[in-house]
């Protein structure tokens, strides 16, 4: 799945975020660095407003079910930053 994501631009991953996502959670190997390139692409290209806080609630319980430890940080780096740049403080 991840060289299928890179073969995609990163705005049509955000366009179809909610359906890539989606096929992201049947997968049962390599499901880290799966997530992790999602989240790249994500943070590259914004998915729709409405679609973010929806992808963090179904993304953040399946980054917890990644047991190897080099491969979970990898993921948190990630996705610590798109939570950030769509929760993190606003600036007025």
């Amino acid at each position: 799945m991840v060289s299928v994501l890179s073969s995609f631009l990163p705005s049509f991953i955000a366009e179809e975020s909610l359906n890539i996502l989606e096929m992201i959670l049947t997968l049962e190997m390599n499901l880290g660095m799966t997530i992790k390139s999602f989240g790249m692409c994500l943070i590259v290209c914004e998915p729709q407003h409405d679609h973010i806080k929806e992808i963090w609630q179904v993304i953040w319980p399946q980054i917890r079910k990644v047991y190897n430890r080099d491969a979970y940080l990898s993921c948190c780096q990630v996705w610590v930053e798109f939570m950030i740049k769509h929760f993190g403080v606003r600036k007025n």
